[in-house]
């Protein structure tokens, strides 16, 4: 195969649609090479490019699949999320139709991780369980580690910290066995979540620390933003307001850079509730409501909870009790709607009792 230079993708691709004819092999090899590469480095700009290269030409059913992996992939990160399950479930199409079953299990991982993300919590379930059914089956451990790593952070956001870790602690020792640096990391960030919500504080900290050493040593821009993200959410725990506030600042920086608007809205909501714990109500009311518009673009429901419960409190702390009651309603209706308990009890929390049987008793007439 000829030896590309690395920074000429024009002339990548004009060879990737030379090959793709004559030796489709060797054209998807290069095409599936600097896309990872792309990924790695959070360039999904060049990523889209390289998609658009080849769309529309004529090539072997398995590498159809490999495209609409790749674009499932891309679609996934930067927030299409319904277009992210459409080429994930044609690649899995594709892939049946080429005789090839291998990726089934890691695709329905990331099917369930799309679910999870939107908050639908059964059908994300559904979909790791399937995942996780195929895995033992097919005595894929990489992929068994891979479903276990995000049953774990599933079985987190629904308070079940004991499944969760006992999921998390075998996905960990299924990376390590494989050398799998990356998803030992992610896994790491995952125990580390555990443990903050068991108020073991040190000890997440050193996950999140060891998490963020390997993800810096493998370049990982996305993976370095979620380590600092989940640090920056431990100090945030522990009322170390200024030293969260960093942390959150520099992990959005790195999450603007690759232009992951999915962890750019997380982020955003979580600076607000921050900087509304230091007073500075304008500034939080802004974050919220930026991400407020990006959970809304991309159909996170529980993001979109998470976001209308932090104004409906902060409109109420600076005396707009009117629009307070507004979100408050939104975000007690749809947590009812989709089992968002978390969010319920946080209601429960931050508003008087009188205001949320007056929500109550609005929903119900």
């Amino acid at each position: 195969m000829l030896t590309i230079p690395p920074d000429n993708l024009a002339y990548v691709e004009e060879y990737i649609l030379l090959d793709l004819q004559q030796r489709p092999i060797d054209a998807l090899g290069l095409l599936a090479k600097y896309f990872t590469e792309f990924r790695h480095n959070g360039q999904y700009n060049l990523c889209r490019r390289l998609l658009m290269c080849v769309k529309g030409h004529p090539m072997p059913e398995y590498g159809i699949g490999i495209v609409k992996y790749s674009e499932g992939w891309l679609y996934d990160r930067i927030g299409q999320w319904q277009d992210a399950i459409i080429a994930y479930k044609n690649c899995l199409e594709s892939f049946h139709r080429a005789g090839i079953l291998a990726l089934d299990a890691e695709l329905w991982t990331n099917i369930g991780s799309i679910y999870q993300d939107q908050g639908h919590w059964i059908e994300a379930e559904n979909s790791y369980e399937t995942a996780r059914s195929i895995a033992e089956e097919q005595g894929d451990h990489k992929a068994l580690g891979g479903v276990l790593n995000n049953l774990a952070g599933l079985y987190e956001m629904k308070h079940e910290t004991e499944i969760a870790q006992k999921y998390v602690l075998r996905a960990i020792e299924i990376f390590k066995n494989t050398g799998d640096d990356y998803n030992t990391a992610a896994s790491l960030v995952g125990l580390g979540t555990n443990l903050l919500a068991q108020s073991h504080y040190q000890e997440a900290l050193d996950k999140f620390i060891e998490a963020l050493s390997i993800f810096q040593k493998i370049g990982d821009l996305h993976g370095t933003g979620m380590a600092l993200a989940s640090i920056a959410r431990l100090y945030q725990v522990v009322n170390k307001n200024v030293e969260a506030k960093l942390q959150y600042q520099e992990a959005l920086s790195f999450f603007i850079r690759i232009d992951d608007h999915v962890q750019i809205n997380k982020t955003m909501a979580n600076l607000g509730l921050v900087l509304q714990e230091e007073g500075d109500w304008q500034q939080a009311r802004e974050y919220f409501e930026q991400a407020l518009k990006g959970y809304k673009d991309y159909g996170d429901q529980y993001g979109i909870v998470t976001c209308q419960v932090s104004l409906g409190h902060l409109f109420n702390q600076i005396g707009d009790g009117k629009r307070g009651l507004e979100f408050l309603s939104k975000a007690y209706s749809s947590s009812r709607v989709f089992g968002f308990e978390d969010q319920i009890e946080r209601i429960r929390q931050l508003f008087p009792d009188e205001t949320i049987q007056q929500v109550q008793s609005k929903l119900e007439a």
